[in-house]
């Protein structure tokens, strides 16, 4: 007779129900940090806590470089900036226009006036 390890059970879920994701990792005391501290982690050196200035010690200032990205890079974040920019701008406009279309139609002798 040869031995057969079982298969891994799935995680029990509350009520006895398995659940089909993996089990969540457990997070180490030591990587968590408190907010506001001056230690940075090794994942994200481009990150600074600053105490000074009025956003509070937990507020985070990122360090940006642009010249560490290619042109090619640099070129793509600009064509996503002013899409992003134009698709809300549109958005304001026609919130706008139909904020003045409704208060015209509430009272129409406001469009005359105005």
């Amino acid at each position: 007779m040869s031995y057969r390890p079982s298969p891994p059970q799935a995680p029990q879920a509350p009520g006895g129900r398995s659940s089909p994701m993996p089990p969540v990792p457990q997070v180490s005391a030591q990587n968590i940090g408190q907010p506001g501290s001056t230690s940075a982690s090794s994942s994200s050196p481009n990150l600074s806590a600053s105490p000074s200035g009025d956003k509070g010690p937990d507020y985070v200032y990122f360090e940006r470089k642009p010249t560490q990205f290619t042109e090619s890079t640099l070129g793509k974040a600009m064509a996503a900036k002013m899409k992003l920019e134009l698709f809300y701008k549109e958005g304001v406009e026609g919130v706008v226009g139909r904020k003045e279309r409704y208060v015209n139609y509430l009272d129409p002798r406001r469009e005359l006036t105005g």
